[in-house]
C-alpha cells in the first residue's frame, strides 16, 4: 500500500534538505579548483560552450574523455550563458544532491513503507554523507545519483503493480537520462529492469519491456551510433586505458569494500531481510541492481575512484530501499508495549532519539569532509602558464585536469584518457613526444632526483603510469630540456617540471615556476624543491 505524505513528512523533508544545504555551504571550500577529473570534463564543456564541438585541443578531431556526456552538455549550457564552469558544477551538484536527499525520504515513506523516523534517517544519511566531497570537487556524481533513484522510484512503483500506465514509459525516459549521464548507467538501469522483471515475472514483464525498447533501447541506439560516428570509437576513450580487455579483481574487491562503506549500518538490513521468508523478496529485489552494479567494476580500474564515487550511485537506491526488510525486527519491538507508553511520553522520546541521530549523522558528515589540505601547486603553475595562453605552445603532461583546463594550452594528456593513438598504442613513445615537441613536460612520478626509480612504484603508480613517468623523463633529458624543478613534499612524490630551451619564452617560465616554492612555504606549505640540491629534507 501506498502512503500519503502529511505536513509533519513535509515539514521532516524541508527541515532534512535546509540542514543538509547548511552543512554543505558551511564546509565548502569556494576558493579551491576543482579534482583533476573533474577538471578534464570541463575544458570539454568549455570548448563545446566556444562552439568548436566536443574536443580536447581546439582544432583537432572529437574525442571522447569526457565520459559524463550530459553532464557535459549541462556545464557548456550554463558556461555558455556566462557561468564558470566550477560554478556550475557546483550548483548542479548542489541542486542535484538536495533534490535526492528529498526524494530518498520521499520513496522510503511511501513506497517503501517507512516510519517518519527511518525515512529522515535515510534522507540525513545521504545528505551528510560524501555528496559534499562530489560537490567541492566539480565532478558529476550527485547528478547520476539524482537520475538513479528517480529512476528506482519508478522502479519501485512498477514493482508494486503499476505495470500498466504512465510508470514504464517515465522510468525507461529516466533511464536514458541516467544512461546519457554516465556510461554505466545504461547497465544500472538493466540491472533495475531485470529485478522488476523477477519480482513481476515474465507474463507482466513482456508489456514492460516493449514500451521499454520503445522509449529506452532504440533513442539509446540512435545515441550509441551518433556518437560511434561522431567520435570514431566504440568506447570512450579512458575505457581503452582503464579497460585494458582484462578482468580487474582488486577493482572487484574495492568496489565491494566501498559499497560496505558507503551503505554503514544499513547492509545489516539487508542481511535481516534475506533471513527472513516475508521479507527476502524484497531483499532480492533491491540487491540485483545494489550488488550487480557493485560487480560491474572488475571490467574497470579503480583509478580516480575519488571518495568512492563509481559506487555512490546505488547508495540512494539501498537507503530508499531498507525500511521494508526490517519489518520483523519491528514487529519484535512493538512486544515492548510501545503503544502502552503515554503520548506525551512517547512524543518525547521521538523527539529525543531524532536528536540524537542526528548528532551522530552530523557526527558521520563531518567525518567525510575532507581535512587533509594539500598545496594546489599544479593549479599555480597553470595560472602562471596561462600568461603564455594563445601563443601555440604544448604542454605533456600527465596531470590532464586542472594544468590543461587553466593554463589554455594545447596538452597532451601523456597517460591516455583523452589522446586516442596513446589510448590505442598502450603508451606514449618518445617518437610520439618528438612528433608533438611539447614546450613544457608535467610528470607525477614516484622518485625524485637522487632518488632511483624502485621496481615496485609507489602505491600511486601502477607499472604502467611508471614506465610513462620513465619515458617522459628520458626523452626530456635526451632532448635539451631545462628541469625547472620537482615540487613535492616526500622523495618518492614529487612533481617533475621540463622547460624546453629553445622557445621564446623558455627562460621566463622556468624563473616562474622556480620562484613558486618560496610563494608555497610562506604559506605554510611543506613543499620543496628536490631539483636544488641541499633545499630538501633527508626524507
Amino acid at each position: 500500500m501506498v502512503k500519503k505524505l502529511d505536513r509533519y513528512d513535509v515539514l521532516l523533508i524541508v527541515g532534512t534538505i535546509l540542514y543538509a544545504g547548511w552543512f554543505i555551504l558551511v564546509h565548502l571550500e569556494y576558493s579551491s579548483p576543482p579534482f583533476e577529473d573533474a577538471a578534464i570534463l570541463m575544458r570539454y564543456s568549455e570548448h563545446l560552450a566556444q562552439g568548436h564541438g566536443i574536443v580536447w585541443n581546439v582544432g583537432d578531431r572529437p574525442v571522447e574523455g569526457a565520459t559524463d556526456f550530459f553532464f557535459m552538455v549541462l556545464l557548456a549550457a550554463l558556461a555558455r550563458v556566462g557561468c564558470t564552469l566550477l560554478a556550475a558544477a557546483r550548483i548542479l551538484g548542489f541542486i542535484s544532491h538536495l533534490l535526492t536527499v528529498g526524494l530518498v525520504y520521499i520513496t522510503a515513506r511511501t513506497l517503501s513503507s517507512a516510519g517518519r523516523l527511518a525515512a529522515f534517517i535515510s534522507a540525513a544519511y545521504l545528505g551528510l554523507g560524501p555528496g559534499l566531497e562530489y560537490i567541492q570537487t566539480g565532478f558529476g556524481t550527485p547528478v547520476f545519483a539524482l537520475f538513479a533513484c528517480l529512476t528506482w522510484y519508478f522502479a519501485i512503483k512498477i514493482e508494486r503493480g503499476e505495470v500498466t500506465g504512465s510508470a514504464p514509459l517515465i522510468f525507461a525516459y529516466l533511464g536514458l537520462v541516467t544512461a546519457l549521464i554516465r556510461p554505466e548507467g545504461a547497465l544500472l538501469v538493466l540491472l533495475i529492469l531485470i529485478a522488476i522483471c523477477w519480482a513481476r515475472g515474465p507474463q507482466e514483464s513482456r508489456g514492460l519491456i516493449t514500451r521499454f525498447v520503445i522509449a529506452f533501447v532504440l533513442p539509446g541506439a540512435c545515441y550509441f551510433f551518433w556518437r560511434w560516428h561522431y567520435f570514431g570509437y566504440l568506447l570512450p576513450n579512458p575505457f581503452y586505458v582503464k579497460g585494458g580487455g582484462h578482468l580487474h579483481w582488486s577493482s572487484l574487491g574495492i568496489s565491494t569494500h566501498n559499497l560496505f562503506v558507503l551503505c554503514g549500518p544499513f547492509t545489516l538490513a539487508y542481511v535481516l531481510g534475506l533471513c527472513h521468508r516475508e521479507t527476502r523478496r524484497r531483499a532480492i529485489f533491491s540487491l540485483i541492481p545494489i550488488l550487480g552494479f557493485t560487480g560491474l567494476w572488475i571490467l574497470m580500474s579503480d583509478a580516480m575512484n575519488y571518495k568512492m564515487r563509481y559506487q555512490y550511485a546505488v547508495l540512494p537506491i539501498a537507503l530508499a530501499s531498507w525500511p521494508p526488510l526490517v519489518d520483523s525486527a519491528r514487529t519484535a519491538l512493538e512486544k515492548f508495549k510501545w503503544q502502552s507508553l503515554h503520548p506525551r511520553t512517547r512524543g518525547l522520546l521521538q523527539i529525543l532519539g531524532g536528536t540524537l541521530t542526528l548528532w551522530l549523522l552530523t557526527c558521520v558528515g563531518e567525518a567525510w569532509v575532507d581535512r587533509n589540505s594539500v598545496p594546489e601547486f599544479n593549479y599555480e603553475v597553470a595560472l602562471v602558464l596561462s600568461h603564455y595562453a594563445g601563443k601555440g605552445y604544448t604542454l605533456a603532461t600527465s596531470e590532464a585536469g586542472v594544468l590543461p583546463l587553466y593554463s589554455e594550452w594545447r596538452a597532451i594528456d601523456t597517460w591516455g584518457l583523452n589522446d586516442p593513438w596513446i589510448a590505442h598504442h598502450g603508451l606514449i613513445t618518445a617518437q610520439y613526444l618528438q612528433q608533438q615537441r611539447p614546450e613544457v613536460i608535467i610528470f607525477h612520478a614516484s622518485y625524485s632526483p637522487g632518488v632511483v626509480p624502485a621496481p615496485n612504484p609507489h602505491w600511486f603508480s601502477p607499472l604502467a603510469w611508471h614506465l610513462m613517468t620513465l619515458t617522459l623523463k628520458s626523452y626530456a633529458e635526451s632532448h635539451d630540456y631545462c628541469l625547472a624543478s620537482v615540487y613535492g613534499s616526500a622523495r618518492r612524490d614529487a612533481f617533475y617540471y621540463y622547460v624546453r630551451r629553445d622557445f621564446p619564452d623558455s627562460a621566463r617560465v622556468i624563473q616562474e615556476i622556480r620562484g613558486m616554492e618560496n610563494s608555497w612555504k610562506t604559506a605554510g606549505w611543506p613543499i620543496f624543491d628536490y631539483a636544488t640540491p641541499g633545499n630538501e629534507p633527508t626524507r
